[in-house]
């Protein structure tokens, strides 16, 4: 996955006429062509998110990504600022990997990826993902991160995905104290480049529970399946494992499969 050097990338919210928010763009080469790409905002209150644009300067009209902003107020964040990388389809097919995160004044982080297609009838988005960080509660998180590489033809996602939930109580001198629960999967899928059907297709997925300190098979079946009469699902997963297996803390334990 080639990544193209990006010029002029805009760390602000801009407003242009049409209720459209400029928030980010970047210039690149494609095809021994000089293109520019500018991400935008749509509309949005207190309780719809905005819409989110992609528009390319050699297209009459921008992709809208299914995947929404966050706040109207939201900002391309610095640290993770708009990316743009080709994807290799095969001879006849040119594509792109465009990533970016958006930060509110919350504090909530939206990590967004397109993976887009360019034919005869212009850009189109062949799939989307995203990732989310943000509070919990009083003493919790969700923390999701994405990360992406790419063959020819072939794109891979890796998404880590940690959920803590802090739990309040009271010690017998009446002193709160605070414990937390944490939930870790980490998912891995791949998607193929169909010449014949002109799509990206995912031909394999696998999602692993990350075991936490002093975790057994019954209480990981517990966590991913919500019973812990489905332990035999695991050892059917994971072969390798026994019933009376002890399980290492940051283990990754398979917990659902598809494809090859």
């Amino acid at each position: 996955m080639r990544q193209f050097v990006i010029s002029t990338i805009f760390m602000f919210s801009l407003a242009l006429s049409g209720g459209e928010t400029k928030l980010g763009g970047a210039s690149f080469k494609l095809a021994s062509h000089d293109r520019s790409l500018t991400v935008l905002a749509r509309g949005g209150n207190a309780s719809d998110a905005p819409e989110l644009l992609l528009k390319f300067s050699n297209a009459a009209a921008p992709v809208t990504l299914q995947t929404r902003g966050l706040l109207p107020d939201a900002a391309i964040k610095k640290e993770e600022p708009l990316s743009i990388s080709e994807l290799a389809l095969d001879t006849k097919a040119s594509g792109l990997l465009v990533t970016f995160s958006l930060v509110d004044s919350r504090g909530h982080v939206r990590a967004i990826a397109a993976a887009l297609q360019h034919d005869a009838s212009g850009w189109k988005v062949m799939r989307e993902w995203s990732a989310d960080c943000y509070p919990l509660g009083e003493a919790g998180y969700i923390r999701q991160k994405q990360s992406f590489s790419a063959k020819a033809g072939t794109l891979i996602r890796q998404l880590k995905n940690a959920r803590v939930e802090g739990v309040m109580y009271t010690l017998d001198c009446g002193c709160p104290a605070c414990a937390s629960k944490t939930t870790e999967y980490v998912e891995d899928e791949t998607w193929t480049w169909s010449s014949e059907k002109g799509t990206m297709d995912r031909t394999h997925f696998e999602k692993r529970y990350i075991v936490q300190p002093t975790e057994g098979l019954l209480s990981v079946a517990r966590k991913a399946y919500g019973d812990a009469r489905m332990m035999g699902k695991l050892l059917k997963l994971n072969p390798s494992l026994k019933n009376e297996t002890v399980l290492k803390e940051g283990q990754g334990i398979v917990v659902e499969r598809e494809g090859k």
